[in-house]
């Protein structure tokens, strides 16, 4: 009986590892998306604050 509870914590302590690590992994995942995001958002405020300066003219010119 004792053998068995020793190896059932083994076992839980290896699952509880191998969870951690896959927090970790998936907290740099997450953050690594979020500065892409960020860079993204960044791109299209500059993107939308040069189309707001420029003074384009969507007309047809007459002949």
């Amino acid at each position: 009986m004792g053998v068995l509870i020793h190896v059932l914590n083994q076992q839980l302590r290896a699952q509880a590892t191998g969870l951690k690590i896959s927090a970790q992994q998936m907290a740099i995942q997450n953050k690594k998306d979020k500065d892409q995001t960020a860079q993204y958002l960044a791109q299209a405020n500059s993107l939308k604050a040069a189309l707001k300066a420029d003074n384009a003219k969507f007309e047809l010119p007459r002949f």
